[in-house]
């Protein structure tokens, strides 16, 4: 179950990190881009420059030219760490490590994305942020 924190009339999801794992594998790999697009177009909402369809496709069509999908990934990271920044979260995510886990075992690195950026979110919430049972 996801939980929506509301800040300045706009919500980000905090996501259950297993399940973004598990919606991942059940989907075949599906959920797995449209959450990538969900959690960069969350970003981009919460101020950190960003374009959600560059980051997807450079995931998704990328790999045809090696190099984009890991550019996005490390990309991606680096802009949760900004957010986490931005809401005076007490933890920060390391994109470097991030980067690692997608060479080892690409799905692994969902549930450390998403529960770094709940950080995020928490520290939002907070802050004074509405939450609200999703």
């Amino acid at each position: 179950m996801a939980d929506l924190v509301v800040s300045n009339g706009v919500g980000y999801k905090r996501r259950n990190p297993w399940g973004v794992f598990g919606l991942s594998i059940v989907t075949l790999g599906v959920y797995y881009y449209v959450w990538w697009y969900k959690i960069n177009n969350e970003l981009s909402n919460y101020g950190i420059t960003n374009n959600p369809t560059t980051a997807l496709l450079a995931v998704l069509l990328g790999p045809a030219i090696i190099v984009p999908p890991f550019v996005s990934y490390y990309n991606t990271a680096d802009r949760i760490r900004r957010a986490q920044e931005k809401a005076n979260a007490s933890e920060r995510i390391i994109p470097v490590l991030g980067l690692l886990l997608f060479f080892v075992v690409t799905l692994f690195a969902a549930p450390y994305y998403q529960s770094q950026l709940n950080k995020a979110w928490d520290a939002l919430a907070v802050a004074g942020a509405e939450v609200h049972p999703a």
